[in-house]
Order: C-alpha cells, then sequence, then structure tokens
C-alpha cells in the first residue's frame, strides 16, 4: 500500500469512527492526516511533544482497525459505493433489471 492509498484509508476511516475516538487522537489525527501537519508541527501547536503525538495516533489507528474489523464499516460502504458508480450513469434502455436485482441481493447479503 502506498502512502497516498495509506492516507485515503485513514481518512474514509475517520469519517467513520471520528466520533468513537478520544478528543486528544481526533486532533492529532486531524492534524497530521487532514492537515498535513508533521507529527512535530501538530505537536508544537498542541504544546506537547511528538512522542505523545504519535502515541495518540498509534493507538487511534490500532482502534480504529479493531473497530473495522469487527463493523465492517468501511468495506460496506466501499461496496456500496462500486454499486452505485456502476449503476448511476445507465440510462433506462440499458438497464438489466434481474441483474439490478442480483446485486443489490448481493449488496445485502454480504
Amino acid at each position: 500500500m502506498t502512502d497516498l492509498e495509506k492516507t485515503e484509508t485513514i481518512n474514509e476511516l475517520l469519517d467513520l469512527y471520528m466520533p468513537l475516538l478520544t478528543e486528544k487522537q481526533q486532533v492529532a489525527l486531524k492534524l497530521v492526516y487532514q492537515e498535513d501537519m508533521s507529527m512535530q508541527e501538530a505537536a508544537n501547536l498542541q504544546g506537547t511533544s511528538k512522542q505523545t503525538i504519535h502515541f495518540n495516533i498509534r493507538n487511534a489507528l490500532k482502534h480504529m482497525d479493531n473497530l473495522e474489523a469487527g463493523l465492517h464499516l468501511l468495506e460496506r460502504n466501499r461496496r456500496l459505493q462500486e454499486f452505485i458508480d456502476k449503476y448511476r450513469n445507465i440510462g433506462a434502455d440499458d438497464l438489466n433489471y434481474k441483474t439490478l436485482q442480483f446485486d443489490l441481493d448481493k449488496l445485502q447479503a454480504e
């Protein structure tokens, strides 16, 4: 996984699980992954050490990974987005309702 893919995944996880993190974890992740600050810059802004920012981020990422392992919200969102993308631009004449129903059933079963 490239750094860009990792950052995109973290931001997707943040969209889903941010309210379940501590305030310090939220701030550290926002500054580093959404504001694109270095850990040192985030530490300076928060009046804390780089190690504290690293600790908060590490624990938050671990917590979000554990949540995703149990809830699979990111995985489900991605599958739903694939479904939407597939059918978004299909005209009524090109729509195969059996395929649509199959895809809907598959999406609901997962």
